[in-house]
C-alpha cells in the first residue's frame, strides 16, 4: 500500500493516492487542532486548484471560517498564520514533479508536531466541527508589508537572476521584488500547471546555470514550488559558475550575523539532520551550535525556547528571526544580497571558513518488513550512532516502506568509518 502519509505532511501522485476524499477528509478533523480559523494556499500544479476545493470542502463542514489566499507561498501561510493565531493549509509537494501533490499544516507560524499530525491520521472519517470566529481585519498585505525592508544599495551592472520553478513565487515573486531598485532577469515564471519544478528551480540546476551565462550574471537565485527554500549559484573569481547550497547559504548569514552582534547569546539551532561538516565549521567560528533532533523536537520551538535568531534545516530551509517572516527563501536570498553588498566580498570569499563532509548514500533493499519496523532494529541504530568516535557526524535512516526500500545516509568526515557503518547496516537489514 502506498503510503502518503509521512512524519507530518502528505505527499504522494495527486489525484490516484493524494485524492479529492484524502483532502476532504482531512479539512473535516482539522478541528483538533483547537482553532476555527485556517488560511489556505496552494502551488501552481495542475492538481492544486482540484485539491484545495476538496480540502475546503471539509473545512466547509467543520464550519471553519476560511480565508483561501489562492496562488501563495509557504512563508506567507506560516507569517500569516503567526500574526493571526490561527492555522493553515498549503496544497503543495514542495521539490517533486507537477504530477504529485500532497499539503503541509501550520499552527501559529509552526510546522504542526509528528504527534498532532499522528492525531489527525488517527481521526481520519470523523467530523470535528469547530464555532467559527472572524478576524476583524485580514489583509494579505500584513505579509507583504515584511517584505519591502532590506537596504540593498545595489550598483550592478549585470543582472541578479530569479529562477521561481514556474511555482507559487511566480505569482509573489515579481511584486516583491519591484520593492527593490537593482538590476534582475526573472525566468521560469510562467506556470501552466504541468511545469511545476520542470527543468527549473532548485534541483534541476542546468537552468539557473545557462541563465546567469546567457546574461553573464554575476549571481543566480533558485527556488522550490512554494517558496522555502533556495540556493544560489555565482561566478567565481576563474570566471566559471559555482553552486551555494543552503548549507554554504546559511553558513554566509550565521558569520555575518555572528560578526555583526545579530545571533542572541551567538546562538544558531540546527538539526542533526544537517551536514555534520556545517556544525563543526559554525563551533569553530565560535557560535554557540544549539543541535536538534527534528524526530524528538521542533527547530522553531527550539529557537524560540533558547531566543535564537537562527534556525537551520536540510535543503536550504532557513528560519531567520531578524526578518518578519518564517522560512522565506526569497527575503533569505535578498538578505544575501545585502550581506554580499555590506561585506563588499563575494560568496566564494564568504565560505572559505566552510568545510562540508561528504555523504555516503546507498538504497537497500529489505524484505523482511517486521525487522525494519521493530524497536530492536531503531536500537541498533542509536547503538550504532552512539558508538562512532567522531565528534560531528549522522547516520540517517529514511524507510520507504511501500516500497520495500531504505535510504541510508552516513557522513562522519572518515570515509573508512563511513564504509565500515553502511556494511553494519547492511548485514542487519540482509
Amino acid at each position: 500500500m502506498i503510503n502518503i502519509f509521512k512524519e507530518n505532511y502528505v505527499r504522494g501522485r495527486a489525484i490516484d493516492y493524494v485524492s479529492e476524499e484524502v483532502m476532504t477528509n482531512i479539512g473535516k478533523v482539522l478541528g483538533t487542532l483547537r482553532s476555527s480559523i485556517v488560511i489556505v494556499g496552494m502551488d501552481t500544479r495542475e492538481s492544486s486548484p482540484i485539491l484545495k476545493a476538496a480540502l475546503i470542502k471539509g473545512l466547509e463542514e467543520a464550519q471553519f471560517k476560511i480565508y483561501d489566499l489562492n496562488i501563495t507561498s509557504t512563508p506567507a501561510i506560516m507569517t500569516l498564520t503567526k500574526l493571526y493565531n490561527c492555522i493553515g493549509v498549503m496544497v503543495t509537494s514542495g521539490h517533486t514533479p507537477f504530477y504529485e501533490n500532497g499539503l503541509k499544516i501550520f499552527k501559529c507560524g509552526e510546522i504542526i508536531s509528528n504527534e498532532e499530525f499522528q492525531n489527525i491520521k488517527n481521526s481520519l472519517g470523523q467530523t470535528f466541527k469547530v464555532v467559527p470566529e472572524t478576524l476583524p481585519v485580514f489583509s494579505f498585505y500584513d505579509y507583504l508589508k515584511y517584505t519591502k525592508g532590506y537596504k540593498l544599495n545595489l550598483t550592478n551592472e549585470e543582472p541578479v537572476i530569479f529562477d521561481f520553478a514556474n511555482g507559487s513565487l511566480s505569482f509573489l515573486g515579481p511584486e516583491i521584488l519591484e520593492n527593490y531598485n537593482f538590476k534582475k532577469k526573472i525566468v521560469n515564471s510562467t506556470f501552466n500547471g504541468k511545469n511545476t519544478n520542470f527543468n527549473c528551480g532548485d534541483r534541476e540546476l542546468e537552468s539557473i546555470y545557462s541563465y546567469c551565462k546567457k546574461f553573464d550574471a554575476k549571481i543566480g537565485f533558485a527556488y522550490d514550488s512554494d517558496g522555502d527554500s533556495f540556493i544560489a549559484v555565482e561566478r567565481n573569481s576563474k570566471g566559471e559558475y559555482v553552486l551555494y547550497d543552503g548549507y554554504a547559504l546559511s553558513y554566509v548569514m550565521a558569520i555575518y550575523y555572528l560578526n555583526n552582534k545579530m545571533l542572541k547569546y551567538d546562538s544558531v539551532v540546527c538539526s542533526l539532520n544537517a551536514n555534520p561538516g556545517l556544525i563543526k565549521s559554525l563551533e569553530e567560528a565560535g557560535a554557540n551550535v544549539i543541535k536538534v533532533d527534528p524526530k524528538k523536537e521542533k527547530l522553531q520551538k527550539v529557537m524560540e525556547d533558547n531566543v535564537a535568531s537562527l534556525g537551520i534545516e536540510v535543503s536550504g530551509h532557513i528560519f531567520d528571526n531578524n526578518s518578519s517572516t518564517i522560512c522565506d527563501a526569497l527575503l533569505n536570498s535578498l538578505r544575501i544580497l545585502e550581506i554580499l553588498n555590506k561585506t563588499n566580498k563575494t560568496l566564494e570569499e564568504l565560505v572559505k571558513g566552510l568545510k562540508i563532509y561528504k555523504i555516503l548514500t546507498e538504497n537497500l533493499y529489505f524484505y523482511n518488513e517486521k525487522t525494519i519496523l521493530s524497536k530492536e532494529f531503531d536500537t541498533f541504530i542509536e547503538n550504532l550512532k552512539k558508538s562512532i568516535d567522531t565528534p560531528y557526524n549522522f547516520i540517517i535512516v529514511r524507510n520507504h516502506q511501500n516500497e520495500h526500500r531504505l535510504t541510508i545516509h552516513v557522513s562522519t568526515g572518515d570515509d573508512d568509518i563511513d564504509k565500515e557503518i553502511l556494511k553494519e547496516i547492511k548485514e542487519e537489514v540482509a
